[in-house]
């Protein structure tokens, strides 16, 4: 059975603020992940630019599931990581 990943995001230091319930395979998770910050408007934790940033570095496709993906928005790590 090919691994499983989910995706969110959280502010270091505390439990995620959110948690896919569903796992799914590192395309799909990806894409959920970034799906969500296309969605998101500039907010006191993150800028437009931070946003725009981690919604081109979520597009590489270079990215792999060995890796994982974590990566700063404001105050906030979004990440996709082995279920």
């Amino acid at each position: 059975m090919p691994a499983q990943f989910v995706y969110g995001w959280n502010r270091p230091g505390f439990m995620p603020d959110f948690v896919s319930e569903e796992a799914m395979d590192w395309n799909e998770a990806r894409e959920a992940l970034l799906w969500e910050v296309e969605r998101w408007d500039e907010q006191d934790d993150m800028t437009s630019a931070q946003l725009d940033k981690a919604a081109a570095w979520l597009r590489n496709d270079h990215l792999t599931p060995h890796a994982g993906i974590e990566v700063e928005c404001g105050a906030y790590v979004l990440f996709v990581q082995e279920a």
